[in-house]
C-alpha cells in the first residue's frame, strides 16, 4: 500500500490526464461545430440542430403569449394591420417566408353578456407548409422596442412614433429579423455550453468563478453581442432595401 503522498501523485496525474482528455474533446467538438454565417461568411460555433430549434420556438412563442396576456392587439385592429403590411413586405421581398394569419375570433365575456374581439387571434397560427412567422402587437405605449426570435415578431406600440412612419418601422423590424436570419440566438445558446465548460475547467485547475464569469463578460460576451449587432444591421439594411424601404431611416 503506498504511502499518502505517493496517493496523491496519483490522484494528481489521472485528474491531469482526465483534464487533458476533457480539453482535446472539447476542441475537437468545438471545431467540428463550426460554421460561417452565410448571409456575411463570419465563422462562429452552433450546435443546435433545426429541430431543436423548432422547440425552442414553440416554448418561447407560448411564454411570450402568456406574458402579454391581454395586451395583444387583434388582427382586425388598424394598427396591426399596419404592422402587418410593413412585416409582410419585408419577408416576401427576400423570400424568408409569409406572416401566419387568422381571423379574429370572438369570446363571450365574463359579466356584460356582450362579445369581445379576442387578442390571441392575432397571435394564433395555423398549421402549414414552408416558414411561417408569428405576428405580435403589444399595446403599451411605454415600451419603445421591437424584437423576434426563432420565428416571432414582436412590436409594441411605444415604437410606432420613434418611427415616425412606414419607412422607420422597417428598418427597425428588418434589423429584428436579421437577428433571427443570422441564427443569433441559437447561437448565443450553443456558446453558453462553452463557457460552462470553460468555467468547469477554471474551477478544476483551482481559479474562482468569480474570475471565470468576469472573463465570459469581458472576453465573450461584449464583443459578440457588438458583432451580432453589427451584423444584424447589414442583414436589416439589406432586407429594408429589397422591400423598397430607405435603409437610411435605421441611421435616423
Amino acid at each position: 500500500m503506498g504511502t499518502p503522498i505517493t496517493v496523491f501523485a496519483q490522484v494528481g496525474i489521472l485528474l491531469r490526464r482526465y483534464l487533458v482528455f476533457v480539453t482535446a474533446a472539447g476542441v475537437v467538438y468545438f471545431v467540428a461545430h463550426l460554421e460561417q454565417v452565410p448571409e456575411t461568411g463570419r465563422w462562429r460555433f452552433i450546435d443546435i440542430s433545426p429541430k431543436f430549434e423548432g422547440q425552442l420556438e414553440k416554448i418561447s412563442y407560448t411564454s411570450l403569449l402568456s406574458d402579454y396576456e391581454g395586451k395583444i392587439l387583434p388582427a382586425h385592429h388598424p394598427i396591426t394591420r399596419h404592422v402587418h403590411r410593413v412585416v409582410s413586405d419585408l419577408l416576401k421581398a427576400s423570400d424568408l417566408g409569409t406572416l401566419h394569419s387568422s381571423t379574429p375570433r370572438k369570446s363571450p365575456a365574463d359579466v356584460d353578456g356582450l362579445w369581445h374581439d379576442d387578442p390571441f387571434s392575432a397571435a394564433r397560427a395555423p398549421d402549414g407548409v414552408g416558414k411561417g412567422w408569428n405576428l405580435l402587437v403589444v399595446n403599451d405605449p411605454k415600451v419603445v422596442n421591437a424584437m423576434a426570435s426563432l420565428g416571432t415578431i414582436v412590436v409594441f406600440t411605444g415604437i410606432l412614433p420613434v418611427c415616425r412612419d412606414e419607412a422607420g418601422l422597417a428598418a427597425v423590424v428588418a434589423h429584428e429579423i436579421g437577428h433571427v436570419v443570422a441564427r443569433h440566438a441559437s447561437e448565443r445558446y450553443s456558446s453558453s455550453r462553452v463557457l460552462i465548460l470553460l468555467a468547469f475547467l477554471l474551477q478544476a485547475v483551482g481559479i474562482d468563478y468569480g474570475v471565470a464569469r468576469m472573463l465570459n463578460h469581458l472576453l465573450f460576451k461584449l464583443p459578440n453581442s457588438r458583432t451580432q449587432e453589427l451584423e444584424a444591421d447589414t442583414l436589416g439594411m439589406r432586407i429594408a432595401a429589397r422591400a423598397c424601404y430607405d435603409p437610411q431611416h435605421a441611421v435616423e
